[in-house]
């Protein structure tokens, strides 16, 4: 094969590649190999390529020197994988490919794009594989740059910097999907515009790993893989899993030991790797009380069995991003093994997704780690709560997945209908160019041509015209958004005061105050006058003047709560009130602004029917719109919501902490205690790192822009703001 590298594929193949009508070339993860959490996203790729308008054909480009694997796994496989056509690449001649034709340009049908799907890993390695793959597929239509969409990425930084190989490729991408939080702060970093084609949705496999809950039997899911990928140092890896798997069997109960298989083909086996294991350590196992079952190959127990029996395991210890996936996903807590950046990096995201520390994920050897394994494996408080946070947890990123993939289904059905008009006006200008010719070559003057060739230019113009027009059109929905604001706060305020007063959720206010009481009187009475009334009121005192708790104390309200403050600053005074509060939802107040009534049942009604938000703000009502504006409009209160973008949060902030409201417990809703301003932006943009924030339109509170002593008259809180602005904006 010649150095470029080229495609082959079976006879068969090659004719329905040339008959098809449109196609999707899939390049992504899979290579060929056995690897579970690769083969289940090329399933799914398969699968939503299937379901496109027009059933344009599946066409996975696969490595050549692995086709007698992959011909044994879709051999076993035919219903998942029948519907497409695969390409073998190759650029070397170590690959037996006689039995193969070779691809020549013109075989891809002119309705074609490329769908970079999952991949484990864009490193630069597989960066460049990858750039090879689409290459050499867009040579089959005629060297035609091709519209392309990402989805399921996990993204290593260099891969896609400016002189990264797969830079230029997903800088054309008009839409990608990943999978953690780093790539997606690597994407907005170096690709430019990435924000408004840039979505966390998730790992392609997703599809195949929901389940219904099960009861789960007395067994333990154990997986091990001493490949380099894992841990740059394989053999400390499986002595601190055999001995974390010994101390598990030291607890109460008498388990099951269960190999799972996840990886499996000539280069690597894990079936040969857990036999030698076990029987290194049988006896010590034995000993510890833990019986030996049959092993269970998980791709087969996930295509074939609904994950009948991985699924019904009270505990998963894995060497396995993919396999430590299926098993949080199915609700059981989970030990994942790993030993180097790569596997950092997805066990991060990992903890990220389902909102995990470090004792359940990530970890490597220990006393402290036993016994938090031991914990959740065990009947007891510790279990059942674990379980039920991660099947919640799971809920909602089963719902993110879905509005992802149908975001996809939409780029590539857009994109192939972009593909279609290229290739028309691609035809047009050769047509054209093929009239021109023969009325040079012609003795007689040629007939007058269909189409002129100022008609294409035009057409081109007008093309451009078009996509630029498509990118005012989005600035001015965005605006128009804006403007009819009110339109949708007095709908959606009417709606909610035609409601009867409802209970719900449990939302704690936290209220820090500071020497304030005459202010913080009318605060306290705006949150007793809300009309929804499963509350609590979490007041921190974080001054010395009496009179401010005597405020709170005369208050007769079971629901409000006293905190004696750090005095370290309103950052650690809230976190105060972080840490007393009980309630599901968390809104704030400051003690100089007033609550509107409905605040309370507009943010537990948007919590409670969207199960997929975990961050929200509302609309604040400005005491000026400009403070500082001597005309007659700076003078009128205003409303104050800016439309969720995370460019706009880089800018300024959206919404004042008073108009924020969140989820308890998520990783990042701590105040930094080392600023002394901005503290409510600074925590907007950690809450929305990997996740976005849904805009209420709802009245929130009545913001204060008056007082000799605010902050934002102050120099020094300017520069505050401006070093905020640099610290994320870096990130």
């Amino acid at each position: 094969m010649g150095p470029m590298g080229s495609l082959r594929a079976s006879l068969d193949d090659r004719r329905r590649l040339v008959d098809a009508e449109s196609a999707v070339f899939l390049v992504g993860g899979y290579d060929g190999s056995g690897n579970y959490g690769d083969v289940l996203q090329l399933a799914t790729a398969i699968q939503t390529v299937g379901q496109l308008p027009g059933a344009p054909l599946p066409v996975p480009i696969v490595e050549c020197e692995m086709r007698p694997h992959h011909n044994e796994l879709t051999r076993r496989r035919v219903e998942s994988f029948a519907a497409a056509v695969f390409l073998f690449f190759g650029d070397g001649p170590d690959a037996d490919d006689s039995d193969l034709a070779e691809l020549r340009q013109g075989d891809g049908p002119a309705r074609s794009m490329l769908y970079v799907y999952g991949g484990g890993h864009l490193n630069g390695w597989w960066g460049a594989r990858k750039v090879a793959h689409a290459t050499a597929a867009e040579r089959l239509v005629g060297d035609r740059q091709l519209p392309l969409v990402a989805s399921g990425l996990q993204v290593d930084e260099g891969a896609i910097r400016a002189d990264g190989p797969a830079h230029e490729l997903l800088s054309r991408a008009s839409w990608i999907g990943v999978r953690d939080s780093h790539s997606r702060q690597y994407l907005r970093k170096h690709i430019p515009n990435a924000d408004g084609r840039l979505e966390l949705a998730g790992d392609d496999a997703v599809p195949f790993l929901k389940r219904q809950p099960a009861a789960a039997r007395a067994a333990i899911n154990l997986h091990v893989n001493d490949g380099v990928w894992v841990s740059e140092d394989s053999e400390e890896t499986l002595r601190a899993v055999t001995g974390l798997v010994g101390e598990l069997g030291a607890a109460d109960g008498s388990f099951e030991l269960q190999p799972v298989i996840a990886y499996e083909d000539p280069r690597v086996s894990e079936r040969r790797l857990v036999s030698e294991l076990l029987q290194q350590n049988g006896r010590k196992l034995g000993k510890a009380g833990l019986n030996l079952a049959e092993p269970v190959d998980v791709l087969d127990d996930a295509i074939g069995n609904g994950l009948a029996r991985f699924g019904a395991a009270r505990l998963t210890v894995s060497c396995s991003y993919h396999v430590a996936l299926t098993s949080l996903l199915a609700g059981i807590p989970t030990v994942l093994f790993a030993e180097n950046e790569y596997y950092e990096q997805k066990a991060a995201g990992l903890r990220d997704l389902f909102q995990l520390d470090e004792r359940l994920i990530g970890v490597r050897s220990g006393e402290a780690d036993a016994s938090a394994a031991i914990e959740a494996l065990v009947d007891g408080q510790a279990r059942t709560a674990l379980v039920e946070h991660l099947r919640t947890r799971s809920r909602h990123i089963v719902e993110r997945f879905e509005r992802g993939r149908a975001a996809l289904s939409a780029a590539l059905a857009d994109g192939l209908r972009r593909s279609a008009l290229e290739a028309e006006l691609e035809a047009i200008r050769s047509r054209v160019e093929t009239d021109e010719q023969h009325s040079e070559a012609s003795a007689e003057p040629a007939a007058p041509m269909v189409i002129p060739s100022e008609l294409v230019d035009a057409i081109g113009s007008v093309r451009a015209l078009a996509e630029d027009g498509l990118a005012r059109a989005d600035h001015a929905l965005a605006v128009a958004a804006d403007i009819s604001l009110p339109t949708r706060m007095l709908a959606f305020m009417s709606w909610l005061e035609l409601q009867p007063p409802s209970t719900g959720p449990l939302v704690s206010v936290i209220l820090a105050t500071r020497n304030r009481p005459n202010l913080l009187t009318r605060a306290i009475e705006s949150v007793l006058a809300q009309r929804y009334e499963c509350w609590e009121l979490v007041i921190i005192d974080d001054g010395s003047d009496p009179r401010t708790r005597e405020v709170a104390v005369a208050v007769e309200d079971q629901r409000l709560h006293i905190v004696e403050g750090p005095r370290r600053g309103l950052g650690a005074a809230r976190n105060a009130g972080l840490d007393r509060a009980g309630g599901e939802i968390v809104c704030y107040l400051d003690d100089d602004n007033v609550m509107h009534p409905a605040w309370l049942q507009a943010a537990a009604h948007v919590f409670a029917e969207r199960k997929d938000v975990d961050v929200a703000y509302g609309v604040a009502v400005a005491e000026h719109r400009i403070p500082d504006d001597p005309s007659p409009y700076g003078w009128w209160p205003s409303f104050w919501q800016l439309p969720w973008a995370r460019e706009t949060l880089e800018r300024e902030n959206v919404a004042d902490a008073g108009a924020l409201a969140h989820r308890r417990g998520l990783e990042q809703a701590r105040f930094d205690e080392a600023l002394r301003t901005g503290e409510d932006w600074d925590l907007m943009f950690r809450l929305t790192t990997d996740r976005e924030a849904l805009a209420i339109p709802a009245l929130s509170h009545a913001y204060a822009m008056k007082g000799a002593d605010r902050m934002s008259k102050d120099r020094a809180h300017r520069a505050g703001l401006e070093e905020i602005a640099r610290k994320h904006s870096s990130e």
